[in-house]
């Protein structure tokens, strides 16, 4: 493509699904011919793009995690989320190897559990992404798995209801903000009133589910105004906040 026509700042970017090699599809293959931890290891390590988080059981009972993808070792001061200037200071610095990505096989917890929240542990030396989602959905699942057993052993009916679970877990995480909310206007006083006495299920027909995804969307646009990404865990710390001098407190008032 020609750009002599561009003009003013120039913005590179980088995409791994765009690289003139990629494996990805000979992963897959391989993938549904694995039949051992190692086979599924190997045939992962050749997926590139974009990154994903399986999982692995077998029929002698182990089961395992791995996380996928190509990730871009990234100086000390970068972490991608930003435009840097293009001077070589922030230069690429290799890529993680595979042997190097999160995974884990048969843990101690006895189940694995992942819902796009973040994977790896708080030691962990490489930057994924600093925009993992928010843990409400995995906190519910550690909760129900928790809940229906003791020592580990699951079955089929304990998945389903797993699977089919309409608890709103990310509601647990904002009501201590309903509760210190003091409504303007008569309309704002009954929706806070009523979703605090909300069940938090969000079944079908349920106008709180509604209004309660409509007010999360809101709370996080709040962010965009010069302080911080639109973020649900930065909201949470500026509304959480007992230091009136933290970044972004301005805001709550």
């Amino acid at each position: 493509m020609n750009f002599a026509h561009v003009t003013g700042t120039s913005v590179c970017m980088y995409w791994n699904l765009l690289h003139e090699f990629d494996p990805s599809t000979t992963a897959l293959y391989q993938l549904n011919r694995a039949t051992n931890w190692t086979e599924f290891t190997s045939a992962l390590s050749l997926y590139h793009s974009a990154s994903i988080n399986v999982v692995y059981a077998d029929i002698k009972g182990n089961i395992g995690y791995q996380m996928t993808g190509r990730f871009r070792i990234r100086s000390a001061n970068h972490d991608g989320r930003y435009p840097v200037p293009g001077n070589g200071d922030y230069d690429y610095l290799g890529w993680i190897a595979f042997d190097d990505l999160p995974r884990v096989l048969n843990p101690v917890e006895g189940f694995i559990v992942t819902a796009n929240n973040k994977g790896p542990p708080a030691n962990y030396p490489f930057i994924i992404t600093k925009d993992w989602e928010v843990p409400a959905r995995a906190e519910r699942i550690r909760q129900m798995l928790l809940n229906i057993s003791s020592c580990g052993l699951y079955t089929l009916e304990d998945m389903k209801t797993v699977q089919l679970d309409v608890h709103a877990n990310l509601f647990n995480r904002y009501k201590s903000i309903l509760e210190r909310i003091q409504p303007s206007d008569d309309i704002s006083s009954y929706w806070r009133d009523r979703l605090l006495r909300w069940d938090a299920v969000a079944s079908i027909g349920s106008e709180e589910t509604s209004v309660f995804e409509v007010w999360v969307e809101q709370l996080s646009l709040m962010a965009q105004h010069g302080y911080h990404p639109s973020n649900y865990e930065f909201i949470l710390s500026v509304f959480n906040s007992s230091n009136p001098t933290d970044i972004g407190c301005g805001m709550t008032s």
